[in-house]
């Protein structure tokens, strides 16, 4: 048996002895915890996606998970969940606060609705220099590009040969596609210099032998009409992912200050809104990072550190757990996934 359906079985059995129930009264108390979610799709739109699985839930499981908070947690909006921080207001038993990191489309269109049937109010962190645009975050875009080179065949065998990855040529579809994330995935340690001349080398392929892929249509953010309208619903904060989503840590100081002020700057214009929440690019901070955060007027920055979150913690290293479709599709799994035990 592999570590997937022993974990299931594991939960299963921790959910209906009562000790995941137990251990959840017990412990949070006094604490909380922060969800972080990215994407919202239906299984055909994740299937046409280049995002990996680990960002992904379907509307039925993300349906399922605010039932699940909305009946047995506490769910809070930012101006509580930061009241609480502060210690200006007493910490509520099993706190929980939705967020959204990125800014995607599909966030306004299939996560709104189910937020607002359940009553459950939500962050949205947005990456400012793609909403309203049709670009789209470098890994997607790479996926997507190396995906069509795939698509041609015999052909691309020299490129993939210089990404290490020349046996994706002979893998079928379910397989090449799963794998191309894989490379791309190892890629996040290059700069953006070198980022940019696979782009290149890569459109420049695809100039010279086309691909007829249709994939990845599904990848949009939302436009600032769309932003509105969660704003408006009176259930979405918006607060700010920086602006270009690069991770700040790489970054000289001057450049940060850029990032969260361009930010800032796009937000009042399009939602004239000042966001005080702001969520790390790919979670990556230090010190400098904070202190600049800090600086810049936001109350709260949260991390993509797994773990609860309760009284006297850092405001500006906020822990958060990761949701994706995996494991969370059922009730047990989502309450383990809660008690960061999966």
């Amino acid at each position: 048996m592999t570590a997937s359906p022993i974990k299931g079985v594991l939960a299963t059995s921790l959910y209906y002895s009562g000790i995941a129930w137990l251990y959840f009264a017990l412990a949070f108390r006094r604490k909380g915890v922060v969800l972080m979610y990215h994407r919202v799709l239906p299984a055909d739109q994740a299937t046409n996606s280049f995002s990996a699985g680990a960002i992904v839930v379907t509307p039925a499981t993300f349906e399922s998970h605010m039932r699940f908070l909305r009946r047995h947690c506490n769910p809070v909006d930012a101006q509580q969940f930061s009241l609480m921080m502060s210690g200006k207001k007493p910490w509520l038993p099993r706190t929980c606060l939705v967020t959204f990191d990125d800014g995607w489309a599909d966030n306004a269109e299939h996560a709104l609705p189910i937020l607002a049937r359940h009553k459950v109010p939500a962050v949205v962190f947005l990456a400012t220099a793609y909403v309203g645009t049709e670009e789209c975050f470098w890994q997607e875009k790479l996926t997507r590009l190396l995906y069509e080179v795939w698509t041609t065949g015999a052909a691309a065998q020299e490129l993939f040969a210089d990404l290490n990855a020349a046996e994706l040529i002979s893998q079928p579809e379910p397989s090449a596609r799963e794998n191309i994330r894989h490379v791309v995935t190892a890629l996040k340690t290059n700069s953006s210099a070198a980022l940019a001349l696979l782009r290149q080398r890569i459109e420049h392929y695809l100039r010279q032998h086309p691909s007829t892929s249709t994939l990845g249509a599904a990848d949009r953010f939302m436009s600032w009409s769309q932003a509105l309208m969660l704003q408006q619903s009176g259930l979405v904060t918006l607060g700010s992912h920086a602006h270009s989503h690069t991770p700040l840590t790489m970054l000289p100081a001057a450049e940060v200050r850029a990032e969260l002020e361009s930010a800032q700057t796009h937000i009042a214009k399009y939602l004239s809104t000042s966001p005080t929440l702001f969520a790390y690019p790919n979670g990556d901070h230090n010190y400098g990072v904070a202190k600049q955060v800090q600086t810049m007027g936001y109350h709260l920055a949260f991390t993509t550190v797994a773990g609860s979150v309760e009284p006297g913690d850092d405001p500006f290293t906020i822990r958060r757990m990761n949701i994706s479709e995996r494991g969370t599709s059922s009730a047990h799994g989502f309450l383990c996934r809660l008690l960061g035990w999966f």
